[in-house]
């Protein structure tokens, strides 16, 4: 698709506009009472999978997944902005919301931007290292081939169909950051729309949780608002169960590639099986929070 602009017309891909009208869409559905809520948010992983793996199919090379991730984060930015007085948000309240906003786009860039230093270079290959089957290079440790990227990745974690990218040693870091702040900006966009457009009750101090939210769907702009806060919940759910994994595998020493080719006999989520490259638990994440600044050579052993 071709879109006018000043100098020419930019060429736009339909799966990057698709979830510009998707969310949308399914927010105003799930909005028309509570029947519809449970059908669409049912509905809604099982959308997302089924697509996934289409993509993965017919076109690899996609940007719908990383479109629905700016969208949602945009998206509820937006929402919260305009209904901000009418649901009597405070403004130190909005001003934290912003920055997580901020901190979960500005993470996106820095993964995006840093994924080619994760590449394997010819100064980086080694005499006896691995081959590559697709590369057909000796590799450096720990660094293996994606599929997806067409490329050798240094210390290669996955590739992120919701960032459109592969996570390596030099992204790592910026992805855990994403993970946290899009966690982050679910869990306190729901906790506000719900405190707000439901009759809440105190918990501690000016801690807040709803109480009776029967009325919400009486009034549509109030249905839209709790809908997304379900939305962000459901998102939220998914994010941590990603955080978790990625902090056991760094508290292990291993990577998403390492431990999704471990061996069938490897029980415990990957606690007995072979772990060369583990430094210990503390040593471990130390090394992470170096990550970047580390040589791919003190993965030798």
């Amino acid at each position: 698709m071709r879109v006018p602009w000043r100098g020419g017309a930019v060429q736009i891909s339909l799966d990057s506009v698709a979830p510009v009208l998707l969310i949308p869409v399914i927010l105003l559905i799930a909005a028309h009472g509570p029947m519809m809520s449970v059908i669409t948010f049912s509905f809604l992983p099982l959308f997302l999978l089924y697509t996934h793996f289409l993509f993965m199919k017919i076109k690899p090379h996609n940007s719908f997944f990383l479109s629905w991730t700016i969208t949602s984060t945009v998206l509820l930015f937006l929402l919260l902005w305009s209904f901000s007085e009418m649901l009597e948000i405070r403004n130190d309240e909005f001003f934290v919301f912003l920055l997580i906003t901020a901190a979960a786009l500005y993470s996106i860039n820095k993964v995006k931007q840093k994924e080619i230093l994760s590449f394997v270079t010819e100064d980086q290959l080694l005499d006896g290292g691995e081959k590559c089957s697709e590369c057909s290079i000796l590799l450096p440790p720990r660094a293996y081939h994606c599929t997806s990227c067409n490329a050798c990745i240094l210390k290669r974690d996955q590739h992120c169909s919701w960032l459109h990218c592969c996570i390596g040693q030099y992204n790592h870091f910026w992805y855990m950051m994403f993970l946290i702040a899009t966690l982050s900006q679910f869990v306190l966009y729901s906790n506000l729309i719900l405190t707000t457009a439901c009759h809440p009750f105190k918990v501690i101090g000016s801690i807040m949780l709803p109480d009776d939210c029967s009325d919400v769907y009486f009034d549509l702009v109030y249905a839209i608002c709790f809908v997304s806060s379900i939305y962000c919940i459901e998102g939220a759910a998914f994010v941590f169960s990603v955080l978790a994994l990625e902090c056991w595998l760094i508290t292990l020493g291993i990577t998403g590639h390492e431990y999704r080719n471990r061996s069938k006999r490897s029980y415990c989520c990957g606690l007995v099986m072979s772990r060369p490259y583990s430094k210990g638990f503390l040593r471990n994440w130390i090394l992470f929070w170096k990550g970047a600044d580390i040589s791919y050579q003190m993965y030798k052993i």
